[in-house]
Protein backbone atom coordinates (compact mmCIF):
# COMPACT_ATOMS: atom_id res chain seq x y z
CA UNK A 1 0.00 0.00 0.00
CA UNK A 2 1.04 3.06 -1.28
CA UNK A 3 1.56 5.65 2.63
CA UNK A 4 2.12 8.79 1.07
CA UNK A 5 4.24 10.46 4.14
CA UNK A 6 6.36 7.06 3.35
CA UNK A 7 5.35 6.37 7.14
CA UNK A 8 2.69 3.17 7.77
CA UNK A 9 2.13 4.80 11.40
CA UNK A 10 0.29 7.92 9.47
CA UNK A 11 -2.13 5.08 8.64
CA UNK A 12 -5.74 5.74 10.85
CA UNK A 13 -6.56 1.74 9.65
CA UNK A 14 -3.06 0.77 11.07
CA UNK A 15 -3.44 2.40 14.40
CA UNK A 16 -6.74 0.76 14.69
CA UNK A 17 -5.69 -2.34 13.92
CA UNK A 18 -2.68 -2.05 16.41
CA UNK A 19 -5.56 -1.08 19.44
CA UNK A 20 -7.91 -3.80 18.15
CA UNK A 21 -5.11 -6.95 18.53
CA UNK A 22 -4.03 -5.39 21.40
CA UNK A 23 -7.32 -6.28 22.87
CA UNK A 24 -7.75 -9.46 21.28
CA UNK A 25 -4.50 -10.74 22.83
CA UNK A 26 -5.34 -9.74 26.28
CA UNK A 27 -9.16 -11.33 26.24
CA UNK A 28 -7.94 -14.00 24.57
CA UNK A 29 -4.34 -14.76 26.96
CA UNK A 30 -5.00 -12.65 29.83
CA UNK A 31 -1.13 -11.66 30.13
CA UNK A 32 0.57 -8.70 29.98
CA UNK A 33 1.10 -7.42 26.41
CA UNK A 34 3.99 -5.92 25.54
CA UNK A 35 4.06 -4.55 21.84
CA UNK A 36 8.01 -3.36 20.72
CA UNK A 37 7.44 0.12 18.79
CA UNK A 38 8.31 3.60 18.60
CA UNK A 39 5.42 6.05 18.33
CA UNK A 40 6.90 9.45 17.45
CA UNK A 41 3.31 11.15 17.27
CA UNK A 42 2.07 12.20 20.74
CA UNK A 43 -1.15 12.14 19.22
CA UNK A 44 -1.41 8.42 17.68
CA UNK A 45 -0.41 6.76 21.25
CA UNK A 46 -3.08 8.49 22.70
CA UNK A 47 -4.79 7.30 20.33
CA UNK A 48 -4.46 3.61 20.45
CA UNK A 49 -4.49 3.94 24.13
CA UNK A 50 -7.64 5.23 24.24
CA UNK A 51 -8.29 2.64 21.37
CA UNK A 52 -7.84 0.14 24.07
CA UNK A 53 -10.64 1.25 26.18
CA UNK A 54 -10.15 0.53 30.13
CA UNK A 55 -6.96 -1.91 30.00
CA UNK A 56 -3.75 -0.59 31.97
CA UNK A 57 -0.90 0.62 30.01
CA UNK A 58 2.80 0.87 31.36
CA UNK A 59 4.98 3.02 28.95
CA UNK A 60 8.76 1.50 28.27
CA UNK A 61 11.21 3.28 26.92
CA UNK A 62 14.13 2.15 25.67
CA UNK A 63 16.86 4.52 25.53
CA UNK A 64 19.63 3.29 23.04
CA UNK A 65 23.08 5.24 22.37
CA UNK A 66 23.21 7.06 18.67
CA UNK A 67 25.58 4.66 18.07
CA UNK A 68 24.29 1.70 19.27
CA UNK A 69 21.12 2.09 17.45
CA UNK A 70 22.77 2.84 14.34
CA UNK A 71 24.75 -0.14 14.48
CA UNK A 72 21.20 -2.18 14.95
CA UNK A 73 19.75 -0.69 12.18
CA UNK A 74 22.56 -0.87 9.56
CA UNK A 75 22.36 -4.96 10.67
CA UNK A 76 18.27 -5.53 10.38
CA UNK A 77 17.42 -7.01 7.50
CA UNK A 78 13.56 -7.36 6.42
CA UNK A 79 13.84 -8.45 2.93
CA UNK A 80 16.48 -10.98 2.02
CA UNK A 81 15.48 -11.35 -1.16
CA UNK A 82 15.44 -7.66 -2.26
CA UNK A 83 18.77 -6.10 -1.07
CA UNK A 84 17.89 -2.93 -2.66
CA UNK A 85 14.76 -2.39 -1.15
CA UNK A 86 16.71 -3.17 2.48
CA UNK A 87 18.95 -0.67 1.72
CA UNK A 88 16.06 1.80 1.23
CA UNK A 89 14.33 0.35 4.74
CA UNK A 90 17.27 0.93 6.65
CA UNK A 91 18.18 4.37 5.32
CA UNK A 92 14.91 5.45 6.10
CA UNK A 93 14.83 3.68 9.42
CA UNK A 94 18.15 5.66 10.21
CA UNK A 95 16.54 9.22 8.71
CA UNK A 96 14.33 8.52 11.40
CA UNK A 97 16.56 8.45 14.51
CA UNK A 98 17.05 12.43 15.36
CA UNK A 99 13.44 12.81 15.11
CA UNK A 100 12.41 10.07 17.65
CA UNK A 101 15.61 10.69 19.88
CA UNK A 102 13.78 14.29 20.07
CA UNK A 103 10.84 13.18 21.41
CA UNK A 104 12.24 11.75 24.85
CA UNK A 105 11.52 15.40 26.84
CA UNK A 106 7.58 14.78 25.78
CA UNK A 107 6.86 11.12 26.71
CA UNK A 108 4.05 10.69 28.73
CA UNK A 109 4.36 10.44 32.95
CA UNK A 110 5.13 7.49 34.40
CA UNK A 111 7.60 6.36 31.32
CA UNK A 112 9.86 3.72 32.42
CA UNK A 113 13.11 4.19 30.95
CA UNK A 114 15.19 1.28 30.05
CA UNK A 115 18.88 0.85 29.08
CA UNK A 116 19.21 0.04 25.83
CA UNK A 117 22.68 -1.03 25.93
CA UNK A 118 21.43 -4.25 28.21
CA UNK A 119 21.11 -7.36 26.21
CA UNK A 120 17.51 -8.63 26.24
CA UNK A 121 17.47 -11.00 29.48
CA UNK A 122 18.18 -7.97 31.36
CA UNK A 123 15.60 -5.77 29.80
CA UNK A 124 13.36 -8.09 30.19
CA UNK A 125 13.59 -8.96 33.86
CA UNK A 126 13.59 -5.17 34.42
CA UNK A 127 10.15 -5.04 32.42
CA UNK A 128 8.70 -8.18 34.23
CA UNK A 129 10.53 -6.13 38.00
CA UNK A 130 8.24 -3.29 37.13
CA UNK A 131 5.21 -5.37 36.27
CA UNK A 132 5.61 -7.04 39.51
CA UNK A 133 6.30 -10.32 37.72
CA UNK A 134 9.21 -12.66 38.73
CA UNK A 135 10.91 -13.76 35.30
CA UNK A 136 10.40 -17.01 35.08
CA UNK A 137 13.05 -19.83 33.69
CA UNK A 138 13.38 -21.93 30.74
CA UNK A 139 14.73 -24.88 30.84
Amino acid sequence: MDVPTGNFQDLPLWRRQVAAMAVGLLEEYHRPLLVPMTLVEAAYLDEIIAAVGGIAVRHFYLDVPRDVLVQRIEGRTMTPDDPGRDADVRAWCGAQIERCRATTDRLPTGTVFLDGRQRVPELTAAVLEHLGRAPSVRR
